[in-house]
């Protein structure tokens, strides 16, 4: 290569470079506007705070308390599920039925088996042919339960105790009475506590027991 050639060849180069430094130093630099800086910086400030103040609401914020469950699950309800397949019909010296009887421990909860109001509390009730202590509910879960034709009435045969001693308003699920430790009636065996559903006619004063009741319970 010549003398002439090199000097040709450098002189390119060097128009080369020159075109380039100038390209970079005059053309225009793209500037960032405040209405294009303010959204970052929104961004950017909130961010800040969220971080500062995010620990301390994790820290103060309680954890959810487990709520117990308080509804009876029982497969009768009534009573707890380990008594509720003990029951037996008893009949008392006519044939009649008076109820479904149990032997329980002494203080065994009887639960009601709908919302109701206590009619009577260790007094003496009627029941085919013979008479017995008892504690009596009426079922007054439905909102007209007092202009209805008929009545349904829960009985816990038995010399039993009250956990609240003045509670006559009840709810379903509640707790009715406590278990005694006597017979209902020696005559109709070692029962303490014998249950029944009787319906009650308003118009004729009949009463029945509703075995259908007793069995949709304890089935």
């Amino acid at each position: 290569m010549s003398k002439k050639v090199k000097i040709i060849l450098i002189g390119f180069l060097l128009l080369i470079i020159i075109i380039l430094v100038s390209l970079l130093v005059f053309l225009p630099k793209k500037t960032i506007t405040p209405e294009e800086q303010a959204p970052n910086l929104v961004r950017e400030v909130g961010q800040r705070i969220i971080n500062k103040i995010l620990p301390s609401i994790r820290k103060q914020t309680p954890a959810p308390e487990e709520t117990e469950e308080t509804e009876k699950t029982s497969s009768c309800f009534i009573l707890d599920e380990e008594f509720c397949t003990q029951g037996e019909f008893v009949y008392n010296i006519y044939g009649y039925l008076v109820g479904l009887g149990f032997r329980l421990p002494k203080g065994t909860k009887v639960y009601t088996p709908f919302k109701g109001m206590m009619e009577s509390d260790d007094e003496k009730v009627e029941i085919e042919y013979g008479v017995y202590r008892a504690s009596v509910l009426l079922d007054t879960s439905k909102d007209d339960w007092a202009r209805q034709e008929t009545r349904t009435i829960f009985t816990a045969l038995g010399y039993h105790k009250r956990e609240e001693e003045n509670k006559k308003q009840f709810n379903k699920g509640d707790v009715f009475v406590l278990v005694g430790d006597s017979p209902v009636d020696p005559k109709l065996g070692d029962y303490n506590l014998i249950l029944n559903f009787r319906v009650f006619y308003n118009r004729t004063g009949q009463w029945y027991t509703d075995i259908n009741l007793l069995r949709e319970f304890f089935k």
